[in-house]
């Protein structure tokens, strides 16, 4: 699971670590958003197709809206600018140096 960033290929463990480290540009987290509320969307579905009532009409763009609502409060700051919850979740993978498939399961459960 890479995203794209600048013409290079990142892995989400160093997007997530940009974040933690407070040195993430705007379209670092950008990506980083967009990436959560695929996984968010995908989530949702999955849920609506096991019977569970997700949207309130067949709008699919409702799917998006709802993702991009619950992952909204991952990516509020702190009075300093720091994303506190990021680095609260994955402190304990950035002392370690976790491999990338721990950044992305702990990702998936995060969204």
């Amino acid at each position: 699971m890479n995203t794209i960033l600048h013409g290079n290929t990142l892995p989400v463990s160093e997007l997530i670590l940009m974040i933690c480290r407070g040195t993430a540009d705007d379209r670092a987290v950008t990506q980083l958003a967009n990436l959560c509320i695929d996984m968010a969307t995908g989530y949702l579905k999955y849920l609506e197709s096991t019977g569970r009532r997700i949207r309130e009409t067949d709008d699919k763009g409702e799917y998006y809206r709802i993702a991009a609502d619950g992952i909204a409060e991952l990516f509020t700051r702190d009075a300093k600018g720091q994303y506190l919850i990021w680095r609260r979740v994955f402190a304990g993978l950035v002392v370690h140096q976790a491999l990338e498939h721990e950044w992305q399961s702990l990702l998936r459960r995060l969204v």
